[in-house]
């Protein structure tokens, strides 16, 4: 079956609901990242405003034939995870921290509901510190076999 690249990131913000505060979680802002991060003071202080955030964006696909119409489709995903602390830079790590294990608990090797392989989990980075905030990245990818003449 055919997934179109927002029913994959509808399903892994679905599949990260127990964070939300609205569930019982810790994490204010859960959802699809739209924009660049900025240096800028307003910029940064609107991110402040929206942490503890989990924000999920989409990175890219790669296809391998698989026999014509088949293509097997790998797309990769990045979770953003922004924590902002005014007093304490251990803390605002610590916070990435507990959100980047959390995440993990909750994705990797899930396959969301969908007929797709598991979430894997490739690489956690650093994306960005600052005095007022820290955002972790944290990379997965899943694939399934997409059929190119169904287009």
């Amino acid at each position: 079956m055919n997934y179109t690249i927002k029913q994959i990131e509808d399903a892994i913000i679905l599949a990260l609901a127990p964070v939300a505060t609205s569930q019982g979680g810790v994490v204010k802002t859960l959802g699809s990242y739209e924009g660049q991060f900025e240096e800028t003071v307003d910029a940064v202080n609107q991110l402040i405003s929206i942490c503890p955030a989990v924000l999920v964006t989409y990175l890219g696909s790669a296809f391998t034939p698989a026999g014509a119409p088949l293509f097997d489709r790998v797309l990769r995903f990045a979770l953003l995870h922004a924590s902002s602390n005014l007093r304490s830079e251990t803390k605002r790590r610590q916070d990435g921290y507990a959100m980047l294990d959390t995440t993990k608990a909750l994705l990797n090797n899930k396959t969301l509901g969908l007929d797709v392989t598991p979430l894997l989990i490739e690489r956690e980075s650093i994306i960005a510190t600052s005095r007022k905030l820290t955002i972790f990245s944290a990379e997965y990818k899943t694939s399934f076999l997409e059929d190119a003449g169904a287009y």
